[in-house]
């Protein structure tokens, strides 16, 4: 009889050559442990094995497969009787067991079946043509597209270089008296906030919609600022940074520090005889103000011309305003006095009105001159549109594109990128334009110019309208 501790044997699967060499699921069934005579049950349990080896043998050995039809036939088999042993127990938890060691300790690796296999590669190589189809319709797009790039290279005088152009700092100024709007002004800063100019603006000037409204009919229906800054910014032709209102006790607070304005009155006033003047604070705020009978808007600006050389002169010897130092009147009025500066009057047209009143229209040619001398570097707004516009040098005159800015600006444009071409070999002056709808704007441009030639750019650029690449033709 057979030792119960011994593994049983099964002629039937032994390897007649003694070879230790057997299958996986061979060796495995040779360590269920069943005792030598008993009920059914064993002859069950072995008839379980051979059919799971030939499952096993059938699926390429897969031991996965074969442990699986191995525990359920071990569970359809009916369960040990009551007085088994230990023996009929053992086989049973046995035959559940995960695969025992190989011979060099590792247990059996767990191999997916041929089925799976198949259908993962199929699923992999699906994939990896769908990403390399959708690179090579990536890189296709990015090669053939120039939308939105802007190539910037080390050095200004490089061809590539190209940079983002800080427009002009603006300031508007409403003057009141008595409740009443009493003049315009319009301020701009020079490089570095040193120097700049000052735009006087008619109260009475027509808006920029070709109606009969003025800024003081604005003013007068109580106006909030955003919609006193669009009627100005409709006149003036360009963008503005902030507003501020002063009165006749703003006036006197302002001039303070400098007081008293020594001026040369062109004009015989009531109140204020023609000739040399030394206005206190006080008085600053009511000679502005007045008005000889008839006077027109426009000879009235020359007196405040006159204060605003005068005032500026004084703060430029001693520096001295109240206000912010980086916003408000406070910053400009010290820029203004610290450089070259020039103030100019709004170009305009009278029209006399059946009350006897002036109105009167802005002079666009004109302004445009005047904006490019005043506000070299505009920028549009709703209220005042201009064509965004990409200056760039094509021929390696580094002194090419501020030559030629003025001339774009005053073809109502904003200049929003400045820099070099991609090589400076252009003989014609390029005008490209990104959207169908700026053909128009390309052909005023060249119309400025003077030259070159207007080219359909088409890309959905939000930066600029425009491209202009200038060439050795200007």
């Amino acid at each position: 009889m057979t030792d119960e501790r011994s593994p049983a044997r099964d002629p039937v699967h032994d390897d007649p050559s003694g070879s230790s060499e057997r299958p996986p699921a061979a060796r495995l069934a040779e360590l269920v442990e069943l005792p030598e005579r008993g009920t059914g049950v064993r002859a069950a349990r072995r008839a379980a094995r051979r059919r799971a080896r030939g499952q096993a043998d059938e699926l390429d050995g897969g031991v996965d497969e074969w442990r699986t039809a191995l525990v359920e036939h071990e569970r359809a088999a009916s369960p040990p009787p009551p007085g088994a042993g230990p023996a009929g127990r053992a086989a049973g938890e046995a035959a559940t067991a995960e695969p025992p060691p190989t011979e060099d300790g590792r247990r059996a690796a767990r191999r997916p079946s041929r089925r799976w296999l198949v259908a993962f590669s199929t699923a992999l190589a699906a994939c990896v043509l769908a990403a390399a189809g959708l690179a090579w319709l990536g890189f296709s797009t990015l090669r053939d597209s120039r939308a939105g790039r802007i190539v910037t290279s080390a050095a200004p005088d490089e061809p590539g270089f190209e940079g983002f152009l800080e427009p002009t700092p603006t300031l508007a100024v409403t003057v009141t008296h008595q409740g009443l709007l009493d003049a315009v002004y319009v301020l701009s800063l020079g490089a570095g906030d040193a120097g700049g100019g000052i735009l006087l603006v008619p109260p009475r000037t027509r808006l920029g919609d070709g109606g009969t409204a003025t800024i003081d009919f604005t003013y007068s229906f109580g106006a909030d600022e955003e919609a006193m800054r669009s009627s100005i910014e409709s006149v003036a032709g360009f963008g503005l940074d902030e507003l501020v209102t002063i009165d006749e006790a703003r006036w006197a607070e302002l001039v303070a520090p400098v007081a008293p304005i020594v001026i040369d009155n062109p004009d015989d006033l009531e109140g204020f005889p023609i000739g040399r003047l030394e206005l206190t604070p006080a008085q600053v705020g009511p000679y502005l103000a007045a008005r000889a009978e008839g006077e027109s808007d426009l000879s009235r600006l020359a007196r405040h011309e006159v204060v605003w050389e005068a005032w500026l002169a004084q703060v430029g010897t001693t520096g001295e305003v109240p206000g912010e130092l980086a916003t408000g009147l406070g910053r400009f009025v010290r820029g203004l006095a610290a450089g070259p500066h020039v103030v100019r009057t709004l170009p305009t047209t009278e029209l006399v009105r059946e009350d006897g009143w002036f109105d009167y229209r802005v002079d666009e040619a004109a302004r445009a001159r005047v904006v490019t001398e005043l506000v070299p570097y505009p920028r549009g707004t709703a209220s005042a549109p201009r064509t965004l516009v990409r200056l760039l040098d094509g021929t390696g005159d580094q002194g090419h594109v501020p030559r030629i800015a003025p001339t774009v600006v005053g073809a109502d444009a904003s200049i929003v990128v400045v820099g070099n071409a991609d090589h400076f070999d252009y003989d014609t002056t390029q005008i490209r334009y990104h959207r169908p709808e700026h053909r128009r704007a390309a052909e005023r441009l060249q119309e400025a110019l003077g030259a070159g030639e207007v080219i359909e750019d088409v890309r959905p650029i939000d930066s600029f309208d425009v491209t202009i690449v200038l060439g050795t033709d200007l």
